[in-house]
């Protein structure tokens, strides 16, 4: 007993958020293990299935360590567990023959067998652990080992235990028909930001280094500054310890180089180097903030390698932290300002205001824009005013949202502008487009429908609007892949700036088209 508390304990100071999974693994594993064992690991498995690596190290048990996304067949993933618990080394010179020679992988009866012939060698008073990383990949890929699985150590008469760690929990994992047995349950759910910041200052390196080095012992609390504002910025989209680890390496080299450079401008061998203030280290952190969310968008996703982003990122050479401490508040680096913000055209100002009117007004009001008549737009056009309501009710479905308030007769109906923008198809803004134009035209460029109609339908518009969505301007609700019916589209601008561009085409008031103005 004294012995598991002391692997318990040396274990969780590697692993501070599993102590409750280390005691349970150390505990079962050590004395009668289950014949199934199940790990719900929502957040990442990695670091659940580096940990249970750990313990099986510990414990010298004879293991095997599969993931579930390699094993695309029955016959792979009998090969790769036998092969890792007999120790077999798979070469060339051998003619990359597994263990058995082909005996053992046929189907599952002989996978049980490779099995048994593994237990009755050097071993045989030894526990063997199967581990599954991502078991939910095998209810897509082998359901139909799922049942025999658990039922492993039954089958095979050995010593035998299969552990499985997913994302899902056991009860979306296990098959429908009943047969699998229930296993014994693990929740590997705790994580909070203390653990992460301390498992990434774990990860620093100890070992002997130059004075002057981005890992040099001086600068490890500076260090823990560091993981605890890239924890504060990445956890929000990132689950794994590991990848924040990866972007950890991939930032430090640029953040800790104005001190570097400081350090190595001493003159003296034997003057002592000192950290920053914690003023200087606020400053240093909120310098370098940028980086952290561009290595998240461009690292994190593989889109570039981190030794290649460090260096088309680091900051200049001769930049110091005297400079960064010098200004009240600190600049941005250059590599880190957004470009200038593009000029509209008039083209796209027609079609942001068109799918303003679109997305806020119901489709059944369109009629008293597109529909009326050529004389009526020119007598509009002089001056007058539009009547934006009937004298009576339209009982459009743009509206559906109602609430029942004690009191009031009637229910109460929540404005469109509240409820956010509607999704309206492709045909329905080049409709209202084509009447703004043709109705606003005040140089006489469309005097014809036919002018506007061609105008409207030329490959330029489409080219805007597919501009327009790259600029985050509009939104498309249905996939680029999709064939079948037309795209949808939602504004993406506020009332304020649609009336801006209304006021600039000369639109006038733009609350004279809407359908609920307020």
């Amino acid at each position: 007993m004294e012995n598991i508390e002391k692997v318990v304990s040396n274990l969780s100071e590697s692993y501070p958020s599993y102590h409750n999974v280390i005691l349970d693994l150390v505990t079962l594993l050590s004395t009668t293990a289950p014949p199934c064992i199940h790990i719900h690991a929502p957040f990442s498995p990695r670091p659940t299935v580096s940990l249970i690596r750990t313990i099986l190290d510990t414990i010298q048990a004879r293991h095997a360590i599969i993931h579930g996304v390699e094993c695309l067949s029955s016959r792979l993933f009998f090969d790769r567990v036998l092969n890792a618990l007999a120790q077999w080394n798979v070469s060339w010179e051998q003619s990359c023959e597994t263990f058995g020679a082909g005996r053992f992988n046929g189907n599952l009866d002989g996978f049980i067998e490779g099995l048994r012939a593994i237990s009755c060698g050097s071993h045989a008073d030894g526990a063997m652990v199967i581990v599954i990383e991502r078991a939910d990949r095998f209810k897509e890929n082998l359901p139909e080992l799922l049942v025999p699985l658990t039922r492993l150590a039954e089958l095979s008469r050995i010593k035998l235990t299969v552990i499985f760690v997913s994302q899902a929990s056991w009860f979306e994992l296990r098959p429908l028909n009943g047969f699998a047995i229930d296993p014994y349950l693990i929740n590997a759910m705790n994580r909070n930001k203390d653990d992460a910041i301390q498992f990434l200052v774990s990860l620093y390196p100890t070992r002997p280094i130059l004075p002057i080095s981005i890992y040099s012992p001086q600068l490890k609390p500076l260090y823990a500054q560091f993981a605890s504002a890239l924890h504060s910025i990445c956890s929000y989209f990132i689950a794994d310890d590991y990848e924040l680890s990866y972007l950890a390496a991939t930032c430090w080299p640029g953040f800790v180089s104005p001190i570097i450079a400081e350090w190595s401008a001493q003159d003296d061998a034997t003057s002592t180097f000192l950290l920053p203030s914690e003023e200087a280290r606020m400053r240093l952190i909120h310098y370098f903030t940028p980086s952290f969310t561009k290595a998240l968008e461009t690292v994190y996703p593989r889109d570039q390698h981190a030794m290649q982003w460090s260096r088309e990122n680091a900051p200049s050479a001769d930049l110091r932290l005297a400079e960064i401490l010098a200004s009240s508040a600190p600049d941005i680096p250059k590599h880190h300002e957004n470009p200038p913000r593009k000029e509209l055209t008039s083209i796209a100002k027609y079609i942001l205001v068109a799918a303003f009117l679109a997305s806020f007004n119901p489709a059944k009001t369109d009629i008293k824009l597109i529909g009326r008549a050529p004389e009526e737009r020119k007598k509009k056009r002089g001056g007058g005013t539009r009547r934006t309501r009937g004298g009576g009710t339209i009982k459009a479905s743009f509206l559906p949202t109602t609430l029942q308030i004690s009191g009031l007769t009637q229910p109460f109906q929540i404005s469109q502008r509240l409820l956010g923008p509607a999704a309206f198809p492709l045909d329905r803004l080049i409709a209202i487009l084509g009447s703004l134009m043709e109705e606003n035209d005040d140089d006489g460029d469309f005097e014809e429908e036919k002018d506007t109609e061609m105008t409207v339908g030329r490959i330029h518009v489409s080219a805007t609007i597919s501009e327009l969505v790259a600029m985050r301007l509009l939104h498309r609700t249905t996939p680029a892949d999709r064939l079948d019916g037309p795209p949808t589209f939602k504004c993406g601008i506020s009332q304020t700036r649609a009336f801006q561009l209304a006021r600039e085409l000369g639109i006038g008031t733009l609350a004279e088209f809407m359908w609920d103005p307020n």
